[in-house]
């Protein structure tokens, strides 16, 4: 068969393909290559760490998605609710959600969709210093405290606080609710920007995520790699600048999807001026982590939603729905090591 010599991947895939030695280090050819060397210059360290194993480079960053609360600026302004700040906390947030929950069953308006995804909740454990897994990405951390109260919250957001709909609601798609008006926030990356756009809905603002002990951010991102069969790694390579270049990133800042990994190209008004404060989609490197991704991810995955639904389904407790992910993740875990 014909065997594929550029490799374009998301974060989740990484760990797996260097694992099972598929891909080439990059390092080398890097080294001796000026135009490469800018593009790592000009794109955040935190993204181009994140795509690394083992200390090397194996996948240059294409672009990247983040979490961030995105906001219907017509409700806030009808309702006489500031603005979220930059630092605002999760208090700050239920507060805020409370205001602008209104109305009955068919009419109603919520505060907050809940972005029900394995990426989408993180980041009420990264704002609360802690991951469902260890740092290392070995072990499963869903034991430590912290974990359990950021679920608690997650929980009482739907249950006592009531400003979310259950996950299992007709709210599920938080762009097209926002959009809609049904939503006052939710969560997302720069993707959401399709859906606007698509809608032509302009009443639109983001804002970084409230937070509890920290200001951490949570993002997924995706590089382009060469196959170690590659008959020509210096072609591959020369392929890969083109398709990583300032040209191409900008048509892909353009068009509302994900953020291009040069800071450059989110410099065109395409990307900036809408919504007013898109620059916190690339400014969040600043402090931000990657979406966990052991090399099985997928399995990790699907332990981990599937207990976060019996838990906000009612079904167990946060404490005994934790519980068993712990266990179950537990094992899992200990299978990759060996």
């Amino acid at each position: 068969g014909l065997e594929t010599d550029v490799v374009a991947l998301a974060i989740e895939g990484v760990r797996l393909t260097v694992r099972d030695g598929m891909m080439l280090p990059l390092d080398d050819l890097i080294a001796g290559d000026a135009e490469a060397q800018a593009m790592l210059a000009g794109t955040a360290p935190a993204l181009t760490n994140a795509l690394k194993m083992d200390g090397k480079i194996y996948y240059l960053t294409r672009e990247f998605n983040n979490m961030c609360i995105h906001y219907n600026t017509k409700l806030f302004t009808d309702a006489g609710v500031e603005p979220p700040k930059k630092d605002w906390t999760w208090d700050d947030f239920v507060n805020v959600g409370k205001k602008l929950t209104k109305g009955e069953a068919g009419n109603q308006i919520f505060g907050f969709g809940i972005p029900f995804f394995n990426f989408g909740l993180q980041p009420w454990f990264l704002t609360n210093s802690t991951s469902p897994l260890s740092p290392d990405w070995t072990k499963s951390n869903l034991d430590d405290p912290k974990v359990l109260e950021s679920v608690k919250f997650l929980h009482s957001l739907v249950y006592e606080s009531k400003i979310a709909p259950s996950v299992g609601s007709g709210f599920s798609n938080g762009a097209s609710m926002l959009a809609g008006g049904r939503l006052a926030m939710t969560g997302g990356g720069h993707w959401l920007l399709d859906t606007y756009l698509s809608n032509n809905f302009k009443d639109v603002n983001v804002q970084y995520w409230p937070r509890k002990t920290s200001s951490t951010s949570v993002f997924g991102s995706g590089g382009w790699g060469i196959n170690k069969r590659s008959k020509d790694p210096k072609l591959a390579f020369a392929l890969i600048k083109e398709l990583n270049s300032l040209e191409t990133q900008k048509a892909i800042a353009a068009v509302g999807d994900a953020v291009p990994g040069l800071e450059a190209a989110t410099e065109i008004p395409a990307f900036k001026d809408f919504p007013a404060n898109s620059k916190i989609f690339y400014e969040c490197l600043r402090d931000a982590k990657p979406v966990p991704c052991p090399a099985n991810y997928t399995e990790m995955e699907g332990i981990f939603m599937r207990h976060m639904q019996e838990i906000m389904s009612n079904a167990v407790t946060p404490e005994q729905g934790l519980e068993q992910a712990h266990k179950e993740l537990s094992a899992a875990m200990a299978k990759l090591s060996t």
